[in-house]
Formats: C-alpha cells, structure tokens, sequence
C-alpha cells in the first residue's frame, strides 16, 4: 500500500474551503475579556458565579445573537404613538412600577411585560380600541411575561395574582382571549431580550467596583421607560453600556473599567458604539438630571413624568438597590476621554471574529 509523502514543512496553511473538505475545524477565536472571567471563576463558591462560568465557551456568540434579535423587535417610536396615547402609556407605566414593587415582582418582569405591551402597541399599526380592551390587553401582557419569567415571581397561583390586579373586575377568560388575540399579533414572539438582560450582561466585569454601579444603571435604563425617544432610539446594547457608563462615571470608578466595558459591548456590535454610545450618554444624562432638579415644568406631561420618577426613585431608593435613586448626576465633560476605544485589543477581536453589525 502506498501512503502519501508527509505535508512538508514549508507547505502553507489549508485554506477555509480545504479545512472543510478534510473535515478540519476552523481556527478559534481568542476568547474573549468575558469569557476568559467566566472561566475564572469557575471553582466559586457561589453557585450562581459556577452556573455562569459554564456558559464561558458560547458567551462569546450568544450576546452577539442577542443583540440581533433584540433589534429585529425593538419597537418603532413613531408608530409607538399610532397605538397608544403619551398620556395613557405613562400612566400605565406609573402603575405597573409601583404594583411590581408591591407583588416583588422581579425588574427582568417588568422589563418583559413593557416590551411585549409597547410591541403590541406598535402592532396595531394605529387601530383604536376601547378603554376595556385596553385593560384586558394590559393584563393579558402580565400574563405571558409571569408565564416565561422565573419561578421567583410565581408567588401565587396566575389566575389569583390576575384578578388582584384587575380588582375582579374582568373575567379571566376574557383575559386568556385577549393573550391568544396579543399572541397571535405578535406571532407568538414574546421571549425577546430586554434592556434588563444586557444590562446584566455588561455588568459582570464592573461589579468589582461595586453593586451600587449595577443598581444604578438599572435605575437610569428603569427612568428612560418614560422617554421612549430615548429608550426605543437606541439599540439595547448601547443604551445598557451607556447607563453603565454613567453609572461608573458617579461612583468615580477608575479608568480601567471603561476599558473593560467598551471592550466587553463590542461583543455586541462595534459600529453601534462607535456611532451611539455618546449620543446615547448624553440622552440619558440630561434625562438623569431633569428628573433629579425636578426640571419638567415646561412640559404637557410634566405631572405624570414627576409621578413616575418620584414612585421609581422610592423604589431604588431601599437596600435592595443600594440607594441608587440618591446619586448625583455627574458632569459629563470627562466622559468622552473616557470612553476612547481600546483599538489595538479592538482591532484584534475584529480580525479574530467573523462577525458583522446587523
């Protein structure tokens, strides 16, 4: 039997398409900041910090195919307002912070029942309908987001926590209609992710400096829920690492860890933090200080904006949140020095990752 001669030496590497045809697999990526943390702490005594570093080998691809899904749902403002009055949204979002805090409902159920809801709206591509079905569709997305949420929010059987919060006013049945009917609209598209999920994200590297950091940017992303220009304008990767960014930036962290932020949301998309993430701070920023000085008078919803802001800033101004509704915003002016990209690790993870911006 004849065998053949050993690849010399001086040979040039397989190319793609001969790597495939000899079933070799493809050159790695480095891992990433993230991953390579995940991996450290994989002997934790922390259970939840073991769960995590498990995930160190896919990270890397999962936020990417976060991000993509995130935005193919991200709801369109200007037909936002085609299927809900400004008025009417502010006032349910007032209701729904304040009853999820009474029920100790988790934020990443806040989070889910707004989106679907805003996604809703934006589906009726501007057909009216009646104040009832409003308050059966409202329900309805409480449902879905209890049903995919966790089992820390299921305190109480589903049908109880519904007529509680519908006061027994509206049957059940009636409200598992209007889920079919909101599902169907959706096409039964409902476990997207949210702001909620990238701001955990981001933040698994910057809780050294402190829990506070992360509390605080989840009260920032929480205050932008009433400004949908600024909460929907965004992707929810660059508004997550803009609140971050912020959130650093008050607790005067060191900069290091901008570095380590920048770094980790290229994972989701370069061209979107590049382009978004200072408009994107700035947006936040000037929304962070109107709401601290109380500086809405001139608006038409001025009211219902301070309503909201005082019932979200009680609720993150417990132990829980570390008082983070306390914080002063900060100036702005050293945040652009600050969020200068890293190119040279930057330019190293482009060439290493075959992956493009949506």
């Amino acid at each position: 039997r004849t065998e053949s001669p050993p690849p010399s030496s001086s040979s040039s590497s397989p190319t793609a398409e001969e790597r495939r045809d000899l079933n070799l697999e493809a050159p790695a990526p480095p891992p990433s900041g993230l991953a390579q943390h995940l991996s450290a702490v994989r002997n934790a005594a922390s259970v939840e910090d073991r769960v995590g570093a498990s995930l160190k080998d896919m990270c890397d691809d999962a936020l990417r195919s976060m991000h993509v899904s995130a935005e193919r749902f991200r709801p369109d403002v200007s037909l936002l307002w085609a299927g809900v009055a400004q008025a009417d949204r502010a006032e349910t979002l007032d209701w729904m912070v304040q009853t999820y805090t009474l029920m100790h409902f988790s934020d990443a159920a806040l989070w889910d029942t707004i989106l679907i809801l805003d996604r809703h709206n934006v589906a009726l591509r501007g057909l009216q309908v009646t104040s009832a079905v409003s308050q059966r569709t409202l329900l309805a997305s409480v449902c879905i987001a209890l049903k995919m949420g966790s089992h820390e929010d299921a305190h109480l059987p589903l049908r109880q926590v519904v007529a509680h919060l519908g006061r027994d006013q509206i049957a059940f049945d009636d409200i598992l209609t209007a889920e079919i009917a909101m599902l169907t609209r959706l096409r039964f598209c409902v476990a997207t992710p949210s702001v909620y999920d990238f701001v955990e994200s981001l933040a698994a590297r910057v809780l050294p400096h402190g829990r506070h950091v992360r509390s605080l940017a989840h009260y920032l992303v929480q205050l932008s829920l009433i400004e949908p220009a600024v909460c929907y304008r965004f992707s929810h990767a660059v508004l997550a690492c803009g609140s971050l960014a912020l959130a650093l930036l008050a607790a005067e962290a060191p900069s290091q860890s901008f570095s380590v932020l920048l770094e980790d949301m290229y994972l989701f998309s370069f061209a979107s933090t590049q382009n978004h993430l200072l408009p994107c701070c700035r947006d936040l920023h000037q929304l962070w200080t109107d709401s601290f000085l109380g500086a809405r008078v001139a608006r038409d919803n001025d009211r219902t904006f301070m309503n909201y802001v005082h019932h979200l800033s009680n609720k993150f101004s417990g132990p829980a949140y570390h008082g983070a509704s306390a914080f002063t915003p900060p100036d702005m002016a050293p945040l652009p020095g600050l969020l200068t990209s890293p190119w040279p690790l930057v330019a190293g993870m482009a060439a290493a990752t075959p992956w493009r911006d949506p």
